[in-house]
């Protein structure tokens, strides 16, 4: 009888699934948990019958938030222990010469040790998209779409973290660097930005460390941060006919990403059968085993732990930032940092420590000197970075933050003020780079959102008295039309928006500060008649950004704080707030913006003032008499006690 080899064997099938099936059996019963337990526990507890949108809409979010949320952990956690699984043999001079000796073609191998780890998380899912059902049936409720929605999810991203495990584990011979191997690449993207703008951070005047939030196209290539940072379940607002919003379902706001993982996760797993088709069997114990590719890992060793260490060291013997010499400290850091990393790449790939030779100091001279100098290139501004101020015609809009509330601007007067100050602003590097705390600093965020949605961040310490910088950026934002775009809620308010108001004064009487709660009513004539007339004519809501301890501040600004807070049922086609905003869960369970109005009164807010006089009695006094109340005890304390 003719023999012929395999594309496929079921004896290695069967015995993937007899010697990992704890394995398996872990990954099934943790879905268990997280689907038909949890949902069944959920709506043991907070069902309600008389609501039946309602409950299948908040069950249907669970359900949306398990699919992404635990899909994604579940998926990348056990997506690298089955490609563990499934290739443990390619790590063993013994495992490989069995696994080489048998009759099936390296494509039978692959498939059959890659399809039984696929294979039941598939079935696992399935399962647990039929258990949803039951759980939701024996409550009347109807989740079909968002159970199918779920299985969706928890295939996609099978198939993405196992595709990409499985590649991972062609790269190298070693069983325990795979895992290495795995995470860092997961996580290269957002790592490797925030990084390198903490060290920019350190001395390129404008740019600051966690610009990183803005840069959704570098978190793209690292998925679960993606997933979390960038993707959500908001709920779908409708109104009735009586024009009452209710939470009527729910949505996914990330399923193009969705798509596009699972199509790459489906190509990486054809990419890894490809290189096992060509992998070199004698390389199990090899840290890279694909021998291309092992420049490629000592060179990103070496560039890796010149950022890392140069940054740590830099913080540990140095720690200072923004100065003159701050780019020579992390130049010499950095070298020290690649030093280390080339030579320890060096080891793991040769084996042996006896790696310190001529050729091998020079090429690690060449990217030391190559670090340091795209080091000092920043440092000294060769590519722009620092003077660059956006043109009008490139921006939307414009963000200005870390002055108290952001504001937004996007008409052309106003942005082209912006873009005038920011060009101060860097003619005065000079004069601001190194902050005197003693003398006073202001703090401003420039986030410019430009016409091809990228953005261009820059966050700047002004010293007060260096420059006009401070004072101009005061009288523009105390103007009354930026009183009402800082103060404003983005939406109208009605009675029934009105969450919660206070008002907290210092009592000249009593000596000390008190705080009244007012009801929904009175905080809605306050905020309707008072504070929003006064903020028109720019009486009220004014921003100080310059030292507190200016005789003009304490004589203008009453001893005396209103916090208003607003609320709004959150629609699903809206995007996430802003600074000013929040989303929180109401008691139902109901997201909503909450939007929070603080203000203090002033000698020329005559419509509020007259209201608390009238309404809680009371007395307003301007810091300059608080203090000097409070001052005068403090001192007529200390005298009493020591006679």
């Amino acid at each position: 009888m003719k023999s012929k080899t395999s594309y496929f064997n079921k004896a290695l099938f069967l015995s993937q699934l007899n010697r990992f099936w704890p394995l398996y059996t872990a990954y099934f019963v943790i879905w268990l948990l997280i689907v038909p337990v949890a949902l069944n526990t959920r709506l043991s507890l907070a069902f309600t019958p008389r609501d039946i949108i309602y409950a299948t809409s908040t069950t249907g979010a669970y359900l949306l938030r398990a699919g992404y949320v635990g899909g994604m952990f579940m998926s990348a956690i056990f997506g690298i222990f089955f490609a563990m699984a499934a290739f443990h043999w390619l790590y063993t001079g013994r495992g490989v010469s069995l696994m080489a000796s048998a009759p099936v073609k390296r494509e039978g191998l692959f498939i059959s040790v890659f399809t039984p780890g696929l294979v039941f998380m598939l079935l696992s899912n399935i399962i647990m998209f039929l258990l949803a059902l039951a759980v939701g049936a024996a409550y009347g409720l109807a989740l079909i779409g968002y159970a199918a929605q779920m299985l969706a999810m928890m295939c996609l991203l099978n198939l993405f973290f196992y595709g990409f495990a499985c590649l991972c584990a062609m790269l190298t011979g070693h069983i325990l660097v795979l895992p290495a191997i795995y995470a860092i690449l997961n996580f290269t993207a957002v790592v490797f930005l925030s990084l390198l703008y903490n060290m920019l951070d350190r001395f390129s005047y404008g740019l600051y460390s966690n610009a990183l939030e803005s840069n959704s196209a570098f978190t793209s290539f690292s998925p679960a941060a993606h997933l979390i940072l960038r993707t959500s379940v908001p709920a779908v607002i409708t109104k009735d006919l009586a024009g009452i919003e209710k939470v009527t379902g729910a949505s996914y706001t990330g399923w193009n990403y969705l798509f596009v993982l699972g199509a790459v996760g489906l190509v990486m797993a054809f990419l890894a059968l490809l290189l096992l088709r060509r992998r070199r069997m004698e390389s199990a114990g090899d840290v890279v085993a694909v021998r291309p590719l092992r420049p490629v890992f000592k060179y990103c060793l070496t560039i890796g732990c010149a950022v890392v260490l140069g940054i740590c060291l830099y913080e540990i013997i140095y720690d200072r930032t923004l100065t003159s010499v701050a780019a020579y400290y992390i130049c010499a850091f950095a070298a020290v940092g690649a030093f280390v990393g080339y030579f320890a790449g060096e080891m793991l790939l040769e084996k042996t420590l006896r790696v310190f030779s001529g050729a091998n100091f020079k090429k690690w001279g060449l990217v030391a000197a190559l670090c340091v100098g795209l080091i000092l290139a920043m440092d000294f501004d060769l590519f722009g970075f620092e003077r660059r101020v956006p043109e009008l015609s490139e921006i939307d809009n414009v963000y200005l933050s870390d002055i108290g509330e952001a504001t937004q601007l996007n008409e052309p007067e106003e942005i082209e003020f912006v873009r005038q100050l920011h060009a101060s602003i860097i003619s005065h590097k000079a004069l601001n780079e190194n902050p005197n705390y003693d003398d006073g600093v202001v703090a401003v965020r420039f986030d410019y959102e430009l016409k091809n949605g990228s953005h261009v961040q820059r966050r700047y310490t002004l010293n007060i008295d260096a420059s006009d910088d401070a004072q101009a950026l005061q009288d523009f934002l105390n103007t009354p039309e930026m009183i009402l775009r800082r103060k404003l809620p983005e939406r109208p308010v009605a009675k029934e928006n009105m969450d919660t108001g206070w008002v907290e004064f210092y009592n000249l009487e009593k000596h000390e500060y008190e705080s009244i709660e007012i009801t929904q009513e009175q905080a809605y004539e306050l905020y309707t008649e008072c504070i929003l007339p006064d903020m028109q004519d720019g009486n009220i809501g004014q921003a100080w950004i310059l030292r507190t301890d200016d005789k003009e501040y304490t004589q203008f600004f009453y001893d005396l704080h209103i916090s208003l807070s607003f609320s709004w049922l959150r629609d699903a086609l809206e995007s996430q707030p802003g600074d000013t905003k929040s989303l929180v869960l109401d008691p139902l369970g109901n997201e909503r913006f909450v939007w929070g109005l603080n203000v203090n009164a002033t000698l020329d807010s005559a419509r509020t003032n007259a209201w608390l006089r009238e309404n809680l009695d009371i007395e307003p006094v301007t810091r300059e008499v608080s203090e000097g109340d409070m001052q005068a005890r403090m001192y007529s304390a200390t005298d009493f006690e020591y006679k």
